[in-house]
C-alpha cells in the first residue's frame, strides 16, 4: 500500500457534552478542536464508489493518520473553513490511516485559522 500525501491540514471537532446537575439534561459545550495533516478527494458531479453508492459534488474524503476515539458524531473543518458532518469511518491497513467519508454543511466558520 501507498502512503498517501496528507497535504491539507484539517480540524477534527470532538462534541462535548456536559449534564445539567439541576434538570439532568445535556448541554453542548465548545467542541475540543485537534488538527491533523490530510489527504483529500472532492467527489465530483456525481461518483460511484466500488460499493456502488453514489455521492455528489458535496462530499469529500479525506485520509488521517490513525487515531483513536474518532467517530461519526464528529465533525470537520477544512483548510478553507468549510464544515463537514463525517459520515462514515474505514480503516486503512491495520491502525495506520483512516478514511473519512464526509458531507459539507452549509456553515462556514468565519475567521478560520490557517
Amino acid at each position: 500500500m501507498r502512503a498517501p500525501i496528507l497535504d491539507r491540514r484539517i480540524t477534527l471537532l470532538e462534541p462535548r457534552l456536559r449534564r445539567n446537575p439541576k434538570t439532568g439534561e445535556s448541554v453542548r459545550l465548545e467542541p475540543v478542536e485537534h488538527r491533523a495533516w490530510a489527504a483529500r478527494r472532492d467527489f465530483t458531479g456525481r461518483e460511484k464508489l466500488q460499493a456502488g453508492v453514489e455521492f455528489s459534488a458535496d462530499r469529500a474524503r479525506f485520509v488521517v493518520r490513525w487515531r483513536d476515539g474518532l467517530q461519526t458524531d464528529w465533525r470537520l473543518r477544512d483548510e478553507n473553513g468549510e464544515a463537514y458532518a463525517i459520515d462514515g469511518l474505514a480503516e486503512i491497513g491495520r491502525r495506520r490511516y483512516i478514511e473519512i467519508l464526509a458531507l459539507r454543511s452549509r456553515e462556514k466558520r468565519s475567521g478560520h485559522r490557517k
